[in-house]
């Protein structure tokens, strides 16, 4: 039975695992942070919380072709995927959302204490600003969204949307060498983030020719990639461009070339921080806010307490992550989905 569920299921492993990864690398750049304002800056050397975003994206990339590989290009199809993304990214956002707004109302100088101007309906809408949202991590949604609506344009064309969405990127990232504007949107539409996306687009392109590649070459992809952030966290390099997501994708082919040997022994730990990634994703600004006002109000933030502070701020944002994807996330997009047939 349990060999038959597996043979079934849609999962990709290697990349919920490294989903997963990828949250924990931008929980850990924020918990460095509530350590730089409560507990003395006891991580000063991290700085690879966009690793984890733009391996988010590339992630999204690929998966957004997984999951379209059969797709007819009819209108149809273009629909069921506009509204399956809405489904499964919006409803949680904006409660969360909502919540940080009535915590706004309350005691704003609690939401976005690093700074800046908050901005209320952009964030419910995820609109492009150069203020924040009422939940610091929504502005990478902006970038998802968009994605989004490249990607269900190249849907249109069966059997080659996924070149047409890759030619639409490229030529949007591009588009500043020709038109130097510098507004707020066309900053954002033209931003060379959007390149994550096209490299997942070529890492699904690559896995799907099912190679054969050995063990050690896939070892060495991934510890050449993490080698490469390294050097980027300690800015010994920066490519133009790609940045930070080429060694990003070095990683992610390494992992994914193992996709057989992890499907065939899944992980449920692993599995279950993919499976919450998003909810982990979206809340862990809570935890951590709520916890460091906390522990500093009991004392138990600097000194010999520092470590134990960023220890109990990063596990327990892992707790509130799992128990809100199995308690509210999964719960909330199973009704939404009820009530729009998605």
């Amino acid at each position: 039975m349990i060999e038959k569920l597996v043979a079934n299921d849609k999962t990709v492993y290697s990349l919920q695992y490294l989903r997963g990864l990828a949250a924990v690398i931008v929980l850990f750049q924020h918990v460095a942070i509530k350590g730089d304002q409560y507990a003395g800056n006891p991580l000063p050397w991290f700085h690879l919380g966009e690793a984890g975003v733009e391996l988010f994206f590339i992630i999204s990339g690929y998966i957004m072709c997984h999951t379209t590989q059969n797709s007819q290009g009819r209108l149809g199809d273009v629909g069921h995927f506009l509204v399956n993304r809405f489904t499964r990214i919006l409803p949680l956002y904006w409660l969360l959302t909502a919540f940080a707004l009535a915590v706004f109302l309350v005691a704003p100088d609690k939401v976005n204490s690093t700074g800046g101007e908050t901005k209320i309906w952009e964030s419910f809408l995820l609109f492009p600003s150069e203020g924040k949202f009422l939940i610091m991590n929504g502005w990478t949604l902006t970038y998802e969204f968009f994605f989004y609506f490249v990607f269900s344009i190249g849907l249109f064309w069966k059997g080659m949307g996924r070149w047409v969405t890759a030619g639409l990127l490229v030529a949007l990232c591009l588009l500043p060498l020709a038109w130097p504007d510098r507004s707020v949107l066309f900053r954002f539409f033209t931003d060379p983030i959007l390149l994550n996306f096209l490299l997942g687009i070529v890492l699904f392109e690559i896995h799907r020719q099912r190679w054969v590649v050995p063990a050690w070459a896939s070892v060495a992809l991934i510890v050449a990639g993490v080698a490469l952030l390294v050097l980027w966290n300690d800015n010994w390099w920066r490519l133009p461009l790609l940045g930070i997501g080429f060694p990003c994708l070095l990683v992610s082919l390494g992992v994914v070339f193992f996709e057989d040997s992890l499907r065939q022994r899944p992980n449920r730990l692993l599995k279950l921080l993919g499976d919450s990634s998003y909810s982990l994703y979206m809340f862990h600004p809570f935890t951590l806010a709520g916890g460091a006002l906390i522990l500093s109000k009991l004392g138990l933030h600097q000194g010999v307490w520092a470590w134990p502070f960023l220890i109990v701020l990063f596990v327990g944002s892992l707790w509130g992550g799992a128990l809100l994807y199995n308690y509210v996330e999964k719960p909330l997009t199973r009704w939404v989905r009820t009530l729009v047939k998605a």
